[in-house]
């Protein structure tokens, strides 16, 4: 999987595209392409936040195409360490 990421002291940024095709057999079943992004953001030692974005869109092969669909995925975490 190729990914690009960006990085300095406080933060980093990331990028990955996302293709994936299941098979069974001979014709594919479905193909699924898409992209990650992530932000992640130290604040100090002990607190940091990462900020992530996943979209992806699933093509089902003609038979199932009533099930193809568009998914977006959004996350904030927030981390505290323990010292």
């Amino acid at each position: 999987q190729l990914s690009y990421q960006y990085q300095k002291k406080d933060y980093r940024w990331t990028l990955s595209p996302y293709y994936e095709i299941k098979s069974p057999k001979k014709a594919f079943e479905y193909q699924s392409i898409g992209v990650y992004t992530g932000l992640f953001f130290s604040i100090n030692k002990y607190h940091s936040i990462n900020l992530s974005i996943n979209y992806y869109i699933k093509k089902y092969n003609k038979e199932l195409i009533n099930l193809n669909n568009h998914k977006q995925l959004y996350a904030i975490s927030y981390y505290y360490t323990l010292a």
